[in-house]
């Protein structure tokens, strides 16, 4: 830890209202410039070149994957602008846009009839009118048509037509084949440099859909879509709609989520998460438009860290802070924007610390003294060899009794641990987290107490992130042993790399039982019993412990309030909750 927080945020006095006026909230549009700030412009040059070469193989489905707000809109957006530069048509279908109107299969075929020529459509709906279409219905006979006229406001029989079209698998297959020959008439007489034209559809947003959509949309692009000359680029969210997908056909049949998309996508593209450098340039631009990055000056990395790189969480950090410090102004608070910020910064980077700030601002004084006398004794081999301000700290404020110069380091250590809450030993460790409680103690050195707790207060409202998805299938434990035992199935390898713990669960209750986790190479198991010699012992009521595992209680609020205890390394128990999803 600096000896200094000058690398942080340098305190200034607060400035008068006008001051801050260029203050400005984020949007949350795709980023569709060139210069991609996350360096997507390479990826997508490189996309659209394939499937530009690979139109011969089509049709196929090519999934953008990634998690909400990384970036899918603006890839596919620049990939469908890059595609139109080679001559492709293409196509653009939300999903979300339509969901809780007309089903999402009519909305979907009538996008994509709409983008052929109309006098192709007119020849497919006029031939062969004597065969398995005529005994389908005149209406049904009609349908091609009536889409390209829903366009003109003369669609309205079309409801009708798709009650009857959904129940028909003879004429769900009738309707497969003559699209399949308009793409080809289509595809041939717009062919350039002897190319076949290729028809590319891009359907985003899957993943914020119902699981009726989701469905009505997959299906519509396996049974009456996916011919040749055409191909789909889909964005979605992959864990969102694996459950979406669980959750519609658990009932009727054993085939997964995840087993359903993989027959479905021929070709799935995972957005790569942004490197450090791409997310610091992108965090960079933000600030700026935003007006605040002064504010944030040497905490990128918090933020970076915090949202793991997600463009939108890092444009939601910052629209916090403004809410925030708007709402203080509103009330009359006169909200330090620095201090605020650094709060914000506290709350993303450590909730449990938070969470006691919230309780006692006082701990941000009593922390930072501890973090300066704990420093000191490591580098000290006896109390004597203290230097004069931290003894004279020690005496002012009362903390404990020096002994003597005699005293040795473990014993000046040993009344160090007596003087503090036993949480500041594991915290201590956070060289980040020290460094800022240096700075909220120096941006709040000009501040009252009463100002700062209510600063404090604004600040300490959760800072939501952005939803990962639904979770999946088994994600929410019926019971307390369902959760412990499961739990490698929700193990993160890279967040516990070089770990070797063992978790030791002791639960009391309802639904008592000894069971533990280890934590090794990588690897996590799970085993009901006892350990030998755990490297942390958790004594909980199941019932308790069930809900911390279904996010329906927070585990430090939990911890706090003496609902459950814990023996063993603090450090473990700290980290452990980064090991899971």
């Amino acid at each position: 830890m600096p000896k200094t927080a000058q690398n942080i945020v340098k305190p200034r006095r607060v400035r008068k209202r006008r001051e801050r006026a260029g203050y400005r909230f984020l949007g949350d549009q795709p980023y569709t410039q060139p210069n991609d700030p996350l360096g997507y412009d390479h990826l997508v040059e490189r996309l659209g070149t394939l499937i530009t070469k690979s139109r011969s193989s089509s049709p196929f489905v090519i999934g953008i994957e990634g998690p909400w707000g990384v970036g899918k809109s603006s890839v596919m957006l620049k990939l469908r602008d890059r595609l139109g530069e080679d001559g492709l048509r293409t196509v653009y279908y939300n999903a979300w846009n339509h969901e809780g109107r007309r089903g999402a299969t009519e909305a979907l075929l009538k996008t994509v009839l709409a983008a052929l020529d109309q006098d192709i459509l007119q020849r497919w709906m006029r031939f062969d009118r004597r065969e398995k279409l005529k005994r389908a219905s005149v209406a049904l006979l009609r349908f091609p048509v009536l889409a390209l006229a829903a366009r003109v406001g003369l669609g309205n029989a079309v409801d009708k037509v798709w009650d009857r079209l959904e129940k028909s698998v003879e004429v769900a297959n009738e309707f497969h084949d003559r699209f399949s020959e308009a793409m080809r008439e289509w595809s041939t007489r717009n062919a350039a440099s002897g190319e076949p034209a290729l028809l590319v559809v891009f359907i985003d947003d899957l993943d914020r859909c119902s699981d009726k959509s989701v469905m009505e949309i997959l299906t519509a692009v396996k049974l009456y879509l996916t011919v040749p000359r055409c191909i789909f680029v889909i964005g979605y969210d992959r864990m969102a709609v694996d459950e979406l997908i669980h959750r519609r056909i658990a009932q009727s049949t054993a085939v997964k989520g995840s087993m359903y998309l993989e027959k479905m996508i021929q070709v799935p593209f995972s957005i790569p998460q942004p490197n450090t450098e791409a997310a610091q340039t992108c965090l960079d631009q933000y600030l700026q438009e935003a007006a605040v990055a002064p504010l944030f000056a040497g905490c990128e990395d918090i933020i970076i860290k915090g949202t793991d790189g997600n463009p939108r969480k890092m444009k939601r950090i910052i629209n916090v802070f403004l809410l925030r410090w708007l709402v203080g102004e509103a009330t009359g608070l006169e909200v330090p924007p620095e201090l605020l910020a650094l709060l914000l910064l506290l709350n993303l980077h450590d909730r449990g610390f938070s969470f006691l700030v919230d309780r006692d601002f006082g701990v941000i004084e009593r922390f930072a003294d501890y973090a300066r006398i704990s420093r000191a004794v490591d580098q000290a081999p006896n109390a004597a060899l203290l230097p004069a301000e931290i003894r004279s700290l020690i005496m002012e404020r009362s903390y404990f009794h020096l002994g003597g110069d005699t005293e040795s380091r473990e014993q000046v250590r040993e009344s160090l641990r007596g003087a503090f809450p036993p949480l500041f030993q594991g915290y201590c460790q956070d060289e980040r987290l020290c460094e800022l409680v240096l700075s909220i103690k120096d941006a709040a050195s000009g501040v009252s107490r009463e100002a700062a707790e209510r600063v404090a207060k604004v600040s300490q409202e959760p800072i939501e992130r952005e939803p990962e998805g639904p979770p999946p299938p088994g994600w929410l434990p019926a019971t307390c042993k369902e959760g412990l035992m499961g739990m490698p199935t929700t193990f993160k390898a890279a967040k516990a790399a070089g770990v070797s713990a063992v978790i030791q669960f002791k639960m009391t209750g309802p639904d008592p039982g000894d069971y533990y986790i280890e934590v090794k190479d990588g690897n996590c198991t799970a085993i009901e019993g006892e350990h030998a010699s755990p490297t942390v012992t958790i004594n909980a009521p199941s019932d308790v412990w069930l809900k911390i595992m279904r996010r329906e209680l927070d585990a430090t609020t939990a911890f706090m309030s003496g609902q459950f205890t814990f023996t063993g390394d603090m450090g473990t128990m700290m980290q452990m909750g980064s090991w899971f999803e």
